[in-house]
């Protein structure tokens, strides 16, 4: 199947720059007005403005955040001198364009400048696929309707983060202390397992690093409470076996303390086994203190708030670990840890499996996208 036709963007649609509007010119109402950053919807209002733009109109950043093209549902709004307003002719349709603009080379175009930015020129010469007006319509129908499935797993998965951290601070921060907790005792009182990767001469140079090996975590393979394989660093099995307190097992949980200091992560069953840099402790409540309860409580903002104050530093912050082990935890009858870990456990299998369709979802859209948007698959109207 051939490609599409294309054509200059500036002969499907009017495109200019949105008007100068500066914070202090904004009102409580009047016209929704749109920036270059105000993706979550309205920069804020004002009653008079230079240029009406209608329902319909796509407004892209020009500076900033450059490209994320949007099309606002309002029936009437203004956008500020960060943005190029672009309204379409007739023979497009507005949903089809945004998404064509979405899979165009916008910010490629803008970074060939000293200082990345979209100008009039550049937007109106960008080419757009221009398929039959049916078509377009039949394909934004296609991708607005994985557009909705996005977006509603994206709202689910907001709903229930909220839930959770509105559950964790019922739990830990809550001074009514609906669930008895007991006293709150520092880490070094209760005889946990806890080392770092602070190997002194030992530790790793960069000649010593393999393409194979064994994993050295790093604070940066700490991503959304587990652990990344992405980027990930690998000792011999010889190193491995000269530094041994940074040796995972099962059960460990993960804390940053340089960097994002505070940042929490489980140890996979593939990581038992693994060494972690000095960038990392490592913590095991053994038999005394649950797994899941550890980590949700190590996660919930009362005790990021106590790591905080246990930080030191000021160009360089970090958690020592002399500091860490003064940090209090919780440690009430083992029962009352199992229930609140596996509740909180399971809120967050739910968050995951709601972030992961999205995720899927917009690979779909993705692959789809390029399918219809090149005219390699047509669709039938």
């Amino acid at each position: 199947m051939s490609e599409f036709d294309r054509k200059p963007l500036g002969e499907l649609a009017d495109c200019r720059m949105g008007e100068t509007i500066l914070s202090k010119d904004l009102d409580e109402t009047g016209y929704p007005i749109f920036s270059a950053d105000s993706s979550a919807g309205p920069w804020g209002h004002k009653k008079n403005i230079s240029k009406v733009l209608k329902r319909g109109s796509i407004v892209i950043g020009a500076r900033g955040t450059i490209g994320a093209p949007r099309l606002p549902n309002h029936d009437e709004f203004g956008c500020t001198q960060t943005t190029i307003a672009v309204t379409p002719s007739s023979e497009v349709n507005p949903y089809y364009l945004k998404l064509a603009l979405e899979s165009s080379d916008i910010k490629n175009i803008a970074a060939q400048q000293a200082v990345p930015m979209l100008t009039i020129g550049q937007i109106s010469q960008l080419e757009i696929p221009v398929p039959p007006l049916p078509e377009q319509k039949k394909i934004a129908e296609i991708l607005s309707g994985i557009d909705d499935a996005i977006k509603a797993e994206v709202n689910m998965a907001s709903k229930i983060a909220k839930q959770y951290q509105g559950v964790l601070s019922r739990i830990f921060d809550d001074v009514s202390k609906e669930i008895p907790l007991g006293d709150y005792l520092p880490l070094e009182g209760l005889d946990l397992d806890i080392s770092d990767g602070n190997y002194s001469a030992k530790y790793p140079s960069a000649s010593e690093f393999v393409e194979r090996g064994v994993p050295f975590i790093r604070a940066s393979n700490m991503k959304e409470g587990t652990i990344d394989d992405k980027d990930m660093r690998f000792i011999t099995a010889t190193k491995h076996q000269e530094i041994t307190k940074g040796h995972l097992k099962s059960g460990d949980i993960l804390i940053a303390n340089r960097g994002e200091i505070g940042k929490t992560s489980r140890v996979p069953e593939r990581h038992i086994g693994s060494n972690i840099n000095a960038q990392v402790v490592r913590i095991n409540g053994g038999k005394k203190i649950d797994s899941s309860f550890l980590f949700h409580y190590l996660s919930s903002p009362f005790c990021q708030a106590l790591i905080d104050e246990l930080t030191t530093g000021t160009a360089l912050k970090q958690l020592p670990i002399g500091n860490l082990v003064k940090l209090l935890i919780p440690a009430p009858e083992m029962g009352v840890q199992v229930a609140i870990g596996g509740t909180l456990d399971s809120m967050q299998r739910v968050m995951n499996i709601t972030t992961e369709k999205s995720k899927k979802l917009s690979q779909l859209k993705q692959a789809i996208s390029s399918e219809l948007l090149s005219g390699h698959k047509r669709v039938s109207v």
